[in-house]
């Protein structure tokens, strides 16, 4: 069993928090896919990787992001939204049908809103535009006399106290 045409898996620019090994599961993936018949070949581009994503020069990509909002609409607009192709939505994926759903959702809550998401979640489900194969955790390391830290959902970290002055950083 084979198809005949070769697909090309673009690998991840560089290790990221939920992607570690970018070569390690680009191989793995094209060793799942060459086992039900499809042939892959697995490109390394650094250095042209966010142009090729942005002009979909591929055709899989191993691509992630770092959600900076715990906003559900936020965060499917920025991996799926038509608007977001040639930034965050590797897939290229556009369903205008999604886009007025998520448009709609940015007025509504409670049970309004989540009656919409479960409409544009239904979409995704159907379309298949991406598949999630990691989530990162956050890691934090700290010692026996750091005190008052708390681990923010955001991936922001904070070292300061209110006496000394403010050096948020965003990591």
């Amino acid at each position: 069993m084979g198809f005949c045409q070769t697909v090309v898996l673009l690998e991840a620019w560089a290790p990221r928090p939920y992607l570690p090994d970018p070569n390690g599961i680009a191989l793995e993936v094209q060793r799942q896919l060459e086992a039900v018949g499809f042939k892959v070949r697995v490109e390394r581009d650094p250095d042209r990787y966010f142009d090729r994503l942005a002009k979909g020069d591929f055709d899989l990509i191993l691509n992630g992001w770092i959600a900076d909002s715990p906003d559900a609409v936020d965060f499917l607009s920025a991996i799926l939204g038509t608007r977001a192709i040639g930034q965050n939505n590797a897939s290229q994926w556009s369903n205008p049908k999604f886009d007025a759903l998520l448009d709609a959702c940015r007025t509504l809550s409670g049970k309004d809103l989540a009656a919409r998401l479960r409409e544009a979640l239904a979409l995704v489900d159907e379309n298949v535009p991406m598949i999630a194969l990691f989530f990162g955790p956050q890691t934090v390391v700290r010692g026996k006399t750091v005190q008052g830290y708390h681990v923010h959902p955001f991936s922001r970290y904070s070292l300061y106290t209110s006496a000394s002055r403010r050096t948020d950083a965003v990591v």
